[in-house]
């Protein structure tokens, strides 16, 4: 990734969200290269990005959700367990970015 590749991600609709926290741009490519991620709390215990209180990284997610570059939606086991995906229009962006 370069500064350019920033620059793009700045003034996209839906990506440049992402760039808002530290550990964003990992979420972003975590959901990307896997599809979905179940658990927040299970998403949050896998980043390696310095990350703020739990709180606050769940704050974080229902941002994104309310900006429509996420989708999270209740559990395949449980219902209380959320799934994370990426909206297909992020998706989209992404595939033109990256």
């Amino acid at each position: 990734m370069n500064l350019a590749t920033i620059k793009k991600i700045s003034v996209s609709k839906k990506i440049r969200f992402f760039l808002e926290k530290s550990f964003g741009l990992e979420i972003l490519f975590l959901l990307q290269s896997k599809g979905e991620l179940e658990g927040i709390e299970n998403t949050y215990q896998i980043i390696l990005s310095p990350k703020p209180k739990y709180p606050a990284f769940k704050s974080f997610l229902i941002y994104l959700d309310d900006k429509r570059c996420i989708n999270i939606i209740d559990g395949k086991t449980k219902k209380s367990s959320k799934i994370l995906r990426l909206t297909h229009e992020t998706l989209e962006e992404f595939s033109t970015i990256f």
